[in-house]
């Protein structure tokens, strides 16, 4: 599925992406990425970053579960903290704790709440623990400022890129910093992927 075809179909909501009866608190978030990421860094802490990267986060924070919840389920536990808006940044200790999957499903949920087509990706980010590759998930969005496909990371915030200094633009992923197996339609070859320094899970000191 490509062009037009390919943009209206990842405008619509899935399964996981749906808000459902929730869709109205998208609605005081800007439509621009950077400032989607920025909403989602403040509603969600990640689960092993969170307690090495800021002072009191919540108190589950080292024993929260890794599974991802759909956007709706996800809303749901985000309103139990009262009727403030998405876009006003919790307090860390109030942040709910997810993985790099959970930062890019609410990050395409509202892209496509606000008509930009936009898709997660799974495949291996360099930016982590260089020169390694590790398992990772982002979103990927449609822009037509330069009528191509962009990735974007919201997991990564100010104190991310510090800590893995990171020089590059987050909301604009370059194509060398993270790879999956179909990249602008061409196939990456399996022999060149065996190749690389790849990294599941944990293993190191940085993961998804």
């Amino acid at each position: 599925m490509y062009g037009q075809d390919a943009r209206d179909f990842y405008t619509s909501h899935g399964k996981w992406t749906d808000p459902r009866d929730i869709k109205w608190a998208f609605g005081d978030i800007d439509a621009d990425p950077a400032a989607i990421a920025s909403t989602v860094q403040g509603l969600i802490l990640h689960d092993y970053f969170g307690a090495r990267l800021y002072a009191e986060p919540p108190d589950e924070i080292d024993r929260a579960s890794r599974a991802t919840l759909s956007v709706a389920e996800r809303l749901l536990t985000l309103h139990g903290f009262g009727s403030a808006r998405l876009s006003d940044a919790r307090p860390r200790r109030n942040r709910k704790v997810g993985t790099c999957r959970d930062f890019a499903l609410l990050t395409c949920s509202i892209m496509r709440h606000h008509g930009l087509p936009s898709r997660l990706r799974c495949g291996f980010a360099k930016y982590f623990h260089p020169p390694t590759y590790e398992d990772h998930w982002l979103t990927e969005y449609w822009d037509a400022g330069s009528n191509s496909w962009k990735m974007i990371d919201a997991q990564l915030d100010d104190a991310h890129v510090e800590h893995l200094s990171i020089a590059f633009d987050t909301a604009n992923i370059p194509d060398d910093q993270f790879l999956y197996p179909w990249k602008s339609g061409t196939r990456i070859p399996r022999t060149w992927i065996n190749s690389l320094p790849l990294v599941m899970g944990m293993r190191s000191d940085f993961g998804s």
